[in-house]
C-alpha cells in the first residue's frame, strides 16, 4: 500500500469517527431523557460531554489541516446508533421503563467500544504516516474513552440487577443498590 493510499484511509476513518459522533450527539439530544438511577444519568451526561468534545476537537484537526470533514462513513456503527435511537426514543412500549435505562446504557457501552476500536486503527496508521498531531489528538481522546470505560465498567454488573427485574419491588430494590 502506498503512502497516498494510506493517507486516504486515516481521513477516511477520521471523517467516519467524525460522523459517528454527530449521529451519537443528534440522538442523545433528540431524546434528552432523564434516567430512573442516577449514576446511569450521570454517565450519559458524561458519554455526551466527552462526544461533543472529541466531534469538536475532530472538525478543528479538519480545519487545520484543510481536510473536508464531511462524507464519511459512520465507523461501523449503523446498527449500534438504531439501537441507541430506539433505546433513547422508548417509544415502542415493549419494554418496561425500568428497562430502559439498561437498554441506553448498554447501547452507549457497545458505542463506546466501537468508537474506541476505530480510534485505534486510526491512531496507527497516523503512527505509520509519522502524522504525530494525529496520533496524539486520537490518543488523547481514547484515553478519555478509557476512563468512561472504566466507569461504565463499574456500573454494569449493578444494572445487569435492573435489567432482571420482573417486578416492580425488584427494579426498587436494584435502585436502592445502584444509588
Amino acid at each position: 500500500m502506498n503512502l497516498a493510499a494510506l493517507k486516504s484511509l486515516l481521513v477516511d476513518d477520521l471523517r467516519g469517527i467524525c460522523a459517528s459522533h454527530h449521529s451519537v450527539i443528534s440522538c442523545l439530544e433528540a431524546f434528552p431523557c432523564v434516567a430512573l438511577v442516577p449514576r446511569v444519568q450521570v454517565l450519559r451526561e458524561k458519554f455526551l460531554a466527552e462526544t461533543r468534545r472529541q466531534a469538536d476537537e475532530l472538525e478543528t484537526l479538519f480545519e487545520r489541516l484543510d481536510w473536508p470533514s464531511t462524507g464519511g462513513r459512520e465507523a461501523g456503527a449503523r446498527g449500534l446508533l438504531e439501537e441507541l435511537h430506539e433505546a433513547a426514543a422508548r417509544d415502542s412500549g415493549a419494554y418496561p421503563p425500568i428497562h430502559g435505562d439498561t437498554r441506553v446504557l448498554s447501547a452507549l457501552w457497545k458505542l463506546l467500544h466501537c468508537r474506541m476500536g476505530a480510534c485505534r486503527v486510526a491512531m496507527t496508521t497516523a503512527h505509520v504516516l509519522e502524522s504525530w498531531a494525529i496520533e496524539g489528538a486520537l490518543q488523547a481522546a481514547w484515553e478519555q474513552d478509557r476512563a468512561l470505560d472504566r466507569e461504565f465498567g463499574e456500573l454494569m454488573p449493578l444494572v445487569l440487577r435492573l435489567a432482571c427485574a420482573e417486578t416492580a419491588a425488584e427494579a426498587d430494590l436494584a435502585i436502592g443498590v445502584l444509588t
